[in-house]
């Protein structure tokens, strides 16, 4: 629908945003407008916040109201963008964990951690995971130990926590602790 709110802005030679997508060799450049993009995207809305790019203050601070994805959202758009400093990406992160209102699949929670550990953790670690050493699976360890007591494994089926958790990350939980959730879930299936 084109109301003519934004003819001003059919020019492209007066972006004030680029979106560069891809890898080396297959990149393309988008030149966009931030009031364009805020306005079409909830996700742009968040990355892009004029509140917090002039006056930092936090969009995850009135994110109240915000579902779980919305929530993940903004945290994943601000990490992309890098608005955050590591040390507030931190503490957003911890305080998304331990809302009881997110209402998101947990294993879904459980792969943003992955993605965000492996993002931020230093030194960068290599995407494909079935080629990782013992290293750095102790790097991600080190990178998201804090956050594995908020996430709610027993939420998830079974079978989830097999195939997304323990199989690949196994390393990286507490000693003992998969005992104890293979325990826990062994012990719902005969109830």
């Amino acid at each position: 629908m084109n109301d003519g709110k934004f003819d001003e802005f059919k020019d492209s030679s007066e972006y004030n945003v680029k979106i560069i997508v891809g890898t080396e060799p297959n990149v393309k450049e988008f030149k966009a407008h931030s009031i364009i993009l805020q306005e079409r995207s909830e996700y742009f809305q968040a990355a892009l916040s004029i509140s917090y790019i002039y006056t930092g203050i936090d969009p995850m601070d009135n994110c109240d109201k915000c579902d779980g994805e919305d929530s993940l959202d903004i945290l994943k758009a601000a990490d992309e963008l890098e608005l955050y400093s590591l040390i507030q990406k931190e503490t957003a992160l911890g305080q998304l964990l331990k809302r009881d209102d997110l209402e998101i699949e947990e294993v879904k929670i459980w792969n943003y951690l992955i993605e965000w550990g492996i993002a931020n953790s230093n030194p960068s670690l290599n995407r494909e995971i079935s080629k990782w050493t013992e290293r750095e699976f102790e790097i991600l360890k080190v990178t998201i130990s804090q956050y594995i007591p908020f996430i709610r494994f027993g939420s998830m089926l079974p079978y989830d926590y097999e195939t997304r958790v323990r199989d690949p990350f196994i390393y990286i939980l507490p000693e003992g602790f998969d005992e104890r959730i293979m325990e826990y879930f062994y012990e719902s299936s005969n109830l």
